[in-house]
């Protein structure tokens, strides 16, 4: 019977069926149990019945908030654990009851799924049951151990001469560029890191670098599919973070006296760029 309270609560709210019902209290779980099942399971009377009410309940369900859908569904999700977790435990109502402190009246009205439960009180049920009633997901804690090995020049090029004293450095278009090739038997990990100065379509600045990282237990965070594409999960944004903080002293030392040194490698978020790099260009 508890699989049709969520059903019947609903109603209760709509006002389809109120607790001053004159419907027999056997023949509203008919009801219920006649909206809950597909047509075939129907009887005659009941399917004229419900044909009568189903453009209502549904005008009516339409009508709720989906905080009070929200609010009625996670009631009744806590209602029904607790009943499953007695149901494993063979613990009746009445321990239950005892247990928690309460009157048994009242640990039957929170198992109709009407009873709004609060934080306090799913921490005590949880506590007396010895099991979790609610539980909330986190994102898994990530022990990422790594150092930078080497890096060294691939290419660099610029001219500083085509840059004018007065440049607004709005003018100036940032562009980078990533190339990543792990190597998982041995635990090391390669970044082919880039960055470019546009100006007016003109290349004015491009330096790519190569940075060798040793992860341990690389394989870890390294996926193939099928068609060998690669995807690393959680390690990238650490990678770039590197990279981009490295390219920027380099820069600043490369620049130095020409008036490209009036634009350093600004501050740049390292898990936003990683999944710009990362996503498809069209």
């Amino acid at each position: 019977m508890k699989k049709i309270l969520s059903y019947w609560r609903l109603l209760e709210i709509c006002g389809i069926l109120s607790a001053k019902s004159r419907q027999s209290l056997d023949k509203r779980i008919r009801i219920l149990k006649t909206l809950m099942h597909s047509n075939e399971l129907l009887r005659p009377l009941q399917y004229r019945y419900l044909m009568k009410i189903d453009p209502l309940f549904k005008d009516c369900l339409a009508d709720v908030s989906p905080e009070i859908r929200s609010e009625v569904r996670l009631n009744m999700d806590i209602a029904n654990r607790i009943y499953d977790i007695l149901q494993e435990k063979n613990m009746t109502q009445r321990e239950f009851a005892a247990l928690m402190g309460k009157r048994e009246s009242e640990i039957s009205r929170w198992l109709t799924g009407s009873h709004g439960f609060t934080t306090t009180s799913i921490a005590k049920i949880s506590a007396v049951l010895n099991e979790p009633i609610v539980e909330v997901k986190h994102k898994p804690d990530v022990n990422i151990q790594m150092r930078l090995t080497s890096i060294s020049e691939e290419s660099f090029m610029m001219s500083p001469g085509k840059i004018a004293d007065d440049a607004n450095s709005e003018a100036i278009q940032l562009g980078f560029s990533n190339q990543i090739q792990p190597d998982v038997e041995n635990n090391k990990m390669t970044l082919i890191f880039g960055t470019k100065y546009e100006l007016e379509g003109e290349v004015i600045l491009e330096s790519v670098y190569r940075f060798e990282f040793e992860v341990k237990d690389l394989a870890r965070f390294i996926n193939t599919d099928d068609n060998n594409n690669i995807t690393i999960s959680h390690i990238m944004p650490h990678l770039i973070s590197v990279a981009i903080g490295t390219m920027r002293g380099i820069l600043v030392v490369k620049t130095a006296g020409t008036n490209l040194s009036k634009f350093p490698l600004p501050m740049i978020d390292p898990n936003q760029l990683s999944a710009n790099l990362s996503s498809p260009q069209e």
